[in-house]
């Protein structure tokens, strides 16, 4: 196409010197009318076919660099010029990346979990504009229901021609920003029986992952302490406030295994990362609490134990760029990083594929980690009946397992349990 782009020009040119040829042999008022009246459209049109396009200033302003996915941004596209050249249109364009070409509508994608192709969208971001002398041009778009990932914006591309269509002008400008889109929070509600983190097999029953201190004690009330630490009878007795005393709060270490391996569903692996990402926000809202990660998919990655603010923000950012691979090496990548599982953990498995080979490593990991180990297996409901016999296998060895199809996944908050 660029090889044309001269075409335009020189048809104007032959056009102009033609009229004055004619102009020249035949003279007369109206020969000579038509010329002058052509000249002052050729001259546009010669200064619009040497008009520096790519000196423009382009730049991107967005709202928000980072968000969660099912959210809108507002992107804002300013572009600066010094010749207030007159320009009878102008057509920006947003060149998106392939990775925003799906969308996320929240908990409702789950109903189509089977036909992922149903939310694959091409997204079209194109403004005409009516510049004229106008030095600022400002033009605003907005991008909804973003899909989880790190998107690069790099490009944005300008085009201008004259009323008539035969001079065309463009010029893809880099504009680079970096958009990091973290997965949906998912409200969730535990319920489960979590093994002490003593010696034995005392049980204890929780609806959140906080522990209760066990009472050491009686003392004197101390400012700060809360009035529910208040111990009646005791105050009562002695004559004076008195409040219980606790014993050290032992804290939980919860590690977490993601299987990124195999996953030809995407909305199942989004569904995957949304479980994982909730559960590992509640931990983390849990005094003292600590969380380890093991991502295996086409890299591995692995994330000690942590609380503090920038291990998280490195979790997320993990959680929010991973892709599903296509390799299907997850079991022996496994076994060789099972040094890096602590024996003091709670072991939380997610995958979206069950076959023989995940279950015989899954009972090697139990095998060393006893009732602390316990698989969420994302499938979608036929899945879950076709595969009910391979299930079973993991059910037989007193694996801990929860199944997740699309029914749970579309209810808020979804319920866990554990």
């Amino acid at each position: 196409m660029k090889s044309w782009r001269f075409l335009g020009p020189l048809f104007v040119m032959a056009i102009c010197i033609g009229l004055f040829s004619f102009a020249m042999f035949q003279g007369g008022f109206i020969s000579w009318f038509l010329f002058f009246s052509f000249l002052p459209l050729v001259i546009y049109q010669m200064g619009l076919a040497f008009y520096p396009l790519r000196k423009l200033d382009v730049s991107r302003t967005v709202s928000q660099s980072i968000c969660h996915a099912g959210q809108s941004i507002t992107l804002d596209i300013m572009i600066k010029r010094k010749t207030p050249f007159p320009l009878f249109y102008c057509i920006v364009e947003e060149v998106l990346p392939d990775s925003l070409q799906r969308i996320d509508t929240g908990i409702n994608k789950y109903a189509h979990i089977n036909h992922p192709v149903s939310y694959e969208v091409k997204r079209h971001k194109k403004q005409v504009l009516f510049p004229f002398f106008r030095r600022k041009i400002k033009t605003s778009y907005m991008i909804s229901q973003l899909p989880r990932g790190e998107h690069q914006l790099d490009q944005i591309r300008i085009r201008t021609g004259d009323i008539f269509g035969f001079i065309k002008k463009e010029h893809l400008f880099n504009v680079n920003d970096t958009l990091i889109v973290f997965p949906n929070k998912r409200r969730i509600r535990f319920k489960y029986t979590l093994h002490s983190l003593e010696q034995g097999e005392a049980i204890v029953q929780s609806n959140d992952f906080r522990q209760t201190n066990m009472v050491a004690g009686v003392r004197e009330y101390l400012p700060g302490d809360k009035f529910s630490w208040i111990d009646w009878k005791q105050s009562a007795k002695k004559q004076d406030i008195m409040t219980k005393e606790f014993e050290q709060e032992k804290s939980m270490e919860a590690f977490f295994i993601l299987d990124a391996s195999s996953s030809s569903q995407w909305i199942a692996f989004e569904g995957l990362i949304e479980v994982m990402y909730g559960m590992m926000d509640v931990i983390h809202k849990t005094s003292d609490s600590k969380v380890g990660l093991l991502s295996i998919g086409k890299e591995t990655s692995y994330f000690p134990f942590h609380f503090d603010v920038g291990s998280r923000e490195k979790v997320m950012k993990h959680l929010a760029t991973i892709k599903p691979s296509d390799e299907d090496a997850f079991t022996d990548r496994l076994q060789r990083q099972t040094t890096v599982l602590s024996t003091h953990s709670l072991i939380f498995v997610f995958s979206c594929s069950i076959d023989i080979r995940f279950i015989e490593s899954m009972k090697k990991l139990h095998s060393k980690h006893k009732k602390r180990l316990h698989i969420f297996l994302l499938l979608s409901k036929n899945q879950s009946i076709e595969l009910q016999d391979t299930i079973n296998m993991l059910v037989e060895h007193q694996i801990g397992l929860t199944v997740l199809t699309e029914v749970q996944l579309m209810k808020d908050p979804l319920e866990v349990r554990v």
